[in-house]
């Protein structure tokens, strides 16, 4: 039985490690599909992400969503916008091997990662409210 439980702690502790690491890789994709529409703001997220958790985060703190216009869609748990993600940011010249999230898809353009997309709405804020 002592030989027994350190097999099973160590088994344990490699799924965890499995698990973390799945989830901190680029998100799943598949082949594309069809975009309904090729305008627009379309903000591209994971649940569970870290930075797009800073991005909900600012969203939140600056109200955003009730100043400016946009789409959320989440990737993980939805396989027809992980396949419109995927066909966006290919279309912007994203490796289909590298697309991540967060992912902020305007009229035609990618903007990835946290820092960006923030500034962005910073962007856009401030020209609203002029």
């Amino acid at each position: 039985m002592k030989k027994i439980l350190p097999s099973t702690i160590l088994a344990i502790i490699l799924i965890g490690i499995a698990v973390w690491a799945l989830r901190a890789q680029p998100v799943p994709v598949t082949a594309p599909g069809p975009v309904a529409s090729l305008s627009g703001l379309v903000f591209y997220y994971g649940d569970g992400c870290p930075h797009c958790a800073n991005v909900e985060k600012y969203f939140t703190d600056h109200q955003v969503e009730t100043r400016v216009e946009f789409v959320r869609k989440e990737v993980y748990n939805n396989q027809i916008n992980r396949e419109e993600l995927l066909q966006r940011a290919v279309a912007c010249g994203i490796d289909k091997n590298n697309v991540g999230i967060p992912l902020l898809w305007h009229d035609g353009q990618c903007l990835t990662g946290d820092v960006d997309i923030i500034n962005f709405f910073e962007r856009e804020l401030k020209n609203s409210a002029n």
